[in-house]
């Protein structure tokens, strides 16, 4: 035997209707359960409590806060909570959890090869840069062993680390939100050309002194000669440490310690120093014959 039939639609088979029902004659109150599972691969750090979880607004068209209480299995990354909404549903994560960076390092472990290291709101970050490469080393958790030793562009690692929830790739909309001062875009630029250039004779460091709000959007980092490749210095003190500060067009040697607790003062040029407008001029007198041959 045979059977001829009409094969609808899939808009015509289902039929969308919501949850709570607005047709309905009684109010509906009536909760459900909502179960998923975070990626094994989403970093959730142990001393977190509450995570926050999201709706997908389609008349607005933007992701809505859920209100209700949020319960996840940090081994398991299991999330259960109570709703009385169905709508697509995921795991929602602020831009600057990691961001504004506690403070970060840099320098040369071989002539070609720098180690980097950040301090981050919630975990440290280790990175060796090499020719052509950036790796992330020396992490033991296991979200991030699928990354850990493995060679990549800088672009792939901050895009897989954002993948895991570890988002180092702020922008401008970031600054106020972390509570930083927008930098000037030349000041930056001439800084991170000047610290690529030296740092094969120079060790760098974050300085609490460059969120001063009277830099005006300029750059001041601590810098030390590291001729012997030393990835931590045996002596390691403020004195040993000097301050550089970056304008659009020049740079200098200035007066500050992050030692002094004053930051609100402005940053000075001592008496002896002049601005240049090349790092390397800067250093001359103030550097010794080999760290200005590596520059």
């Amino acid at each position: 035997s045979w059977m001829i039939r009409t094969i609808n639609d899939v808009g015509d088979m289902l039929n969308k209707r919501p949850y709570p029902d607005p047709s309905a004659t009684s109010q509906q109150t009536d909760s459900i359960s909502i179960k998923f599972t975070i990626p094994n691969y989403v970093y959730i750090d142990e001393s977190r409590e509450n995570i926050e979880v999201g709706w997908w607004d389609e008349e607005n068209k933007v992701w809505q806060l859920e209100e209700n209480e949020m319960k996840i299995n940090k081994t398991s990354h299991l999330v259960i909570f109570q709703t009385t909404r169905l709508a697509p549903f995921a795991y929602l994560q602020s831009r600057c959890t990691d961001y504004p960076y506690e403070s970060w390092k840099l320098r040369c472990i071989a002539p070609d090869v720098a180690i980097f290291d950040i301090q981050g709101k919630r975990i440290n970050l280790t990175f060796e840069i090499g020719e052509d490469y950036v790796m992330l080393i020396e992490k033991d958790e296991p979200e991030l062993k699928h990354l850990v030793n493995q060679k990549m562009s800088p672009g792939m690692v901050l895009k897989n680390l954002s993948r895991c929830g570890i988002h180092l790739l702020p922008d401008d909309r970031d600054f106020q939100l972390g509570g930083l001062e927008t930098k000037d875009r030349d000041s930056e630029e001439r800084a991170i050309w000047d610290v690529v250039c030296s740092v094969s004779a120079y060790s760098f460091r974050s300085s609490k002194w460059n969120k001063n709000p009277k830099l005006n959007g300029n750059i001041v980092l601590k810098i030390r000669e590291n001729l012997e490749y030393d990835r931590e210095f045996f002596e390691d003190y403020e004195p040993d440490w000097r301050y550089v500060m970056w304008w659009p067009n020049k740079c200098s040697f200035v007066d500050c310690s992050d030692l002094n607790d004053d930051f609100e003062k402005p940053v000075n040029i001592p008496d002896d120093k002049e601005t240049h407008s090349l790092f390397n001029l800067a250093l001359i007198g103030n550097a010794t014959d080999e760290a200005l041959e590596r520059c």
